[in-house]
C-alpha cells in the first residue's frame, strides 16, 4: 500500500512481477526488529555474467578486503531498499535500461537465488530465477544498522571502495514489514 499511495506525495509505484514461489516461501517473513540498511544503488562491478558462487566469493573478497561486514541483500531489504528510494526520490534504481539486477540470499525451493530488479514504468520486478548466464543479474552488498547514529561514520568508510560508483541508498527495514507493505522512510547517501 506504501509504494501505490505514498503519504507526503511521493512517487507511486508498483510491482510488475512478484514470483509466486517466492512470494510462498518468503511472503509473510517480517524482521524479528527492526533495522536500516546501506544497500549499493548498483551491483558491484565484475558482478554480472558469473555463477551465483562466484558472486558470493566476490562479496567475500569485499569483506575480507575492507573488514566490513558486507552481505547479499534478502529479497526483502533490495525491494524495500529499491522501492523506498523510489518512493522518495523518483529516481528507479536496479533500472530496466540498462536491466539490471541483484541476486539476494535466500534460494527459492533450496535451488534458485531470488533476484530484484528490473525496475521499469511497469513496476519492480521480483524473480525466483532470472537469466542462465547471470547476464543481467550482478549482486549488491548492504550493511545493516541497528542504530543510525552509525551511518554517517559508515559512509564516509565505504566510499573509498566504491570509486566512480554512484553512492548508495539508505532505508529502515522495520518489524512488522513484508511485501507490500513498506516502513516510509528519507534517508538517501549520495
Amino acid at each position: 500500500e506504501f509504494i501505490r499511495h505514498p503519504q507526503g506525495g511521493g512517487h507511486p509505484t508498483e510491482y510488475d512481477d512478484y514470483d509466486s514461489d517466492l512470494r510462498q516461501q518468503f511472503g509473510t517473513q517480517s524482521p524479528r526488529r527492526s533495522y536500516w540498511v546501506l544497500m549499493t544503488r548498483d551491483v558491484l562491478e565484475g558482478s554480472r555474467r558469473k555463477t551465483y558462487t562466484s558472486q558470493q566469493a566476490l562479496v567475500a573478497g569485499h569483506v575480507e578486503r575492507t573488514g566490513l561486514p558486507y552481505e547479499l541483500p534478502s529479497a526483502l531489504e533490495a525491494a524495500t531498499a529499491i522501492l523506498s528510494h523510489y518512493v522518495r526520490s523518483g529516481e528507479r534504481l536496479y533500472a530496466d535500461n540498462p536491466l539490471t539486477c541483484t541476486r539476494c540470499r535466500e534460494l527459492v525451493s533450496g535451488q534458485y537465488p531470488a533476484v530484484v530488479g528490473d525496475f521499469s514504468s511497469e513496476g519492480l520486478g521480483v524473480y525466483n530465477f532470472y537469466d542462465d548466464d547471470g547476464s543481467n543479474s550482478g549482486v549488491a552488498v548492504l550493511r545493516k544498522f541497528q542504530h543510525l547514529a552509525f551511518l554517517a561514520s559508515v559512509a564516509w568508510h565505504l566510499g573509498p571502495w566504491m570509486p566512480g560508483r554512484r553512492g548508495l541508498a539508505c532505508v529502515p527495514v522495520t518489524r512488522g514489514v513484508w511485501w507490500g507493505n513498506f516502513f516510509e522512510g528519507d534517508c538517501s547517501v549520495a
